[in-house]
């Protein structure tokens, strides 16, 4: 595997469990100027938290991680390993969320795919198919049985969309909704 490219993007381990995003901004601080920190969730069974860092500057990047991989920065207790972030296309998932990333955070799709989409939605819950029923010949509905939700997403119906997507647990639309009626 090739090595990762120099960039102002940083991977770190060996955090604290409590860490925090400020705490980690904090810490790095010391050693340039910080544009963005995200601490992951800790995994089950792991001793340590790890995050992203993203300095200022691929100056302040490369000396972070000459100087302070393998040390105890000033602020923390423990060694953290410091390395080059892999670029997020080469991460796992990473092409599907660069390709959504053009559409920006509370953007959404433009406009007119948002009306084709609804169309095509209206379309499958007015029976055009789907699960119980045969194209052309009604009947059917979009969501297999047993998986309508109950509640509208407050998001959708103040902007009509959604940044969670499908992982939201809330309706986007009526035909999510159970029996198809607004809640």
């Amino acid at each position: 595997m090739a090595a990762v490219p120099p960039s102002e993007e940083l991977f770190v381990t060996g955090l604290p469990m409590n860490c925090t995003s400020e705490l980690s901004k904090q810490v790095f601080s010391q050693y340039g100027a910080v544009k963005e920190t995200t601490v992951l969730p800790v995994s089950p069974g792991k001793q340590a938290a790890a995050g992203f860092v993203v300095m200022g500057s691929l100056e302040d990047a490369k000396w972070v991680v000459e100087h302070v991989n393998g040390n105890v920065p000033q602020g923390l207790s423990n060694p953290v390993t410091v390395v080059f972030a892999t670029p997020k296309i080469q991460r796992p998932g990473g092409k599907e969320k660069m390709m959504m990333k053009g559409m920006g955070k509370g953007k959404g799709m433009p406009p007119e795919m948002m009306a084709m989409m609804g169309m095509m939605m209206s379309m499958m819950g007015k029976g055009g198919g789907g699960w119980g029923g045969s194209w052309g010949k009604g009947g059917g509905h979009v969501h297999p049985p047993g998986k309508y939700k109950t509640m509208l997403c407050r998001d959708f119906e103040a902007t009509g969309q959604c940044s969670r997507g499908e992982s939201c647990t809330f309706a986007h639309g009526p035909a999510d909704l159970r029996g198809g009626k607004a809640a």
